[in-house]
């Protein structure tokens, strides 16, 4: 059975570049998951790191400037991940805007943007709506699953994937 990277990178060759929007509980596997895109993406790609945990044993990613536009420099069919949307976007409007800014600008670069979160429910609807990819781990709060309820009927069996499991739908 293939894993959720192995999912997630199949449905992103069939639809192209896009938003891919990675939610679960604390500690359910969204850092994992986010590197694991990260080293096997066959593109270029870069992290955007708000707390600067995530580390990878390769070169060839870059981090980027927080709030600059080095992003802009990726090749076509790159990647981007952001680890912790919610927090990074809940620092302030400037933070926030850039998230926004950046996933309205990729697409039509034809680089795909990654982001993680812990809590769906604090992640700006305006940016979920973007996402054509969602890997949905564990979910155990009910507001969260509430939230994705909107993209995801099911929402409310989330509560029992065991951890490192998601399920991964496309848009």
């Amino acid at each position: 059975m293939p894993d959720a990277t192995d999912l997630v990178l199949e449905a992103s060759r069939v639809i192209g570049p896009g938003v891919i929007a990675v939610f679960a509980r604390p500690g359910a596997g969204k850092t994992t998951l986010l590197r694991s895109l990260l080293l096997r993406w066959p593109g270029s790609r870069a992290a955007v790191d708000p707390e600067y945990q995530m580390q990878y044993s390769t070169g060839r990613i870059c981090y980027l400037d927080l709030l600059g536009d080095d992003w802009r420099d990726l090749p076509r069919g790159g990647l981007i991940a952001i680890d912790e949307v919610d927090r990074l976007m809940a620092r302030g409007p400037k933070e926030a805007r850039w998230v926004l800014d950046l996933v309205n600008m990729a697409r039509p670069w034809g680089i795909s943007v990654a982001f993680s979160a812990r809590r769906p429910s604090a992640v700006r609807r305006d940016l979920t709506a973007c996402a054509r990819i969602m890997a949905l781990g564990q979910i155990t709060e009910r507001l969260d699953r509430e939230y994705l309820s909107a993209w995801y009927p099911e929402a409310e069996t989330l509560r029992s994937i065991k951890e490192f499991r998601f399920r991964v739908i496309r848009l």
